[in-house]
């Protein structure tokens, strides 16, 4: 049996898209279910950040059915997304107003040149920050920890969402 989201005859129009190569700017054309495809004008390896195999977050079979190397990439790709996602947060929750452009360009700042997909930034460096701006660094320390407990409270909800939905498949499954 082929898998229902693997299925092309059960895509939508919009199974096919462009995403901006990070190293020259071209659109590489991806199908949805792509995580990696090399760039044709500089030939670095483009990341699908839009894939859409949400079947591959819950089902427990994602991984023999994918590839452990699409898997892992679709992994990585989910953890981009949700870096992306976090940092949006972030800098909605430091608002709008010249007030808060030194905020705010001090969180791209460190978004920026962190390398680890696993945090935001490297809080050491937001720490750094105190020694020459010890303003800045509390402003910013406090909207930081405003965004870790917006985001531990939708995490939590996620959970007891996630929860539900297990007790349910065990009661039908039962």
């Amino acid at each position: 049996m082929k898998c229902p989201g693997q299925d092309m005859q059960q895509w939508q129009f919009d199974a096919i898209y462009d995403v901006e190569c990070k190293n020259c700017g071209y659109m590489v054309e991806f199908f949805k279910d792509e995580t990696k495809r090399k760039c044709p004008k500089c030939k670095e390896v483009v990341l699908n950040d839009r894939i859409d195999l949400g079947c591959a977050k819950w089902c427990p079979y994602a991984e023999s059915c994918l590839g452990p190397e699409q898997y892992k990439n679709i992994e990585l790709s989910e953890k981009l997304k949700v870096r992306r996602e976090d940092f949006s947060l972030l800098l909605e929750m430091v608002g709008e107003g010249d007030e808060n452009n030194a905020v705010r360009d001090l969180f791209k700042e460190l978004y920026s040149k962190n390398d680890n997909n696993d945090v935001l930034f490297d809080t050491k460096q937001l720490y750094i920050t105190r020694s020459s701006d010890d303003e800045l660094f509390e402003q910013a320390t406090s909207i930081f920890n405003k965004f870790l407990d917006e985001k531990k409270r939708r995490d939590d909800v996620a959970g007891e969402s996630r929860k539900r939905t297990e007790d349910m498949i065990k009661k039908f499954k039962g």
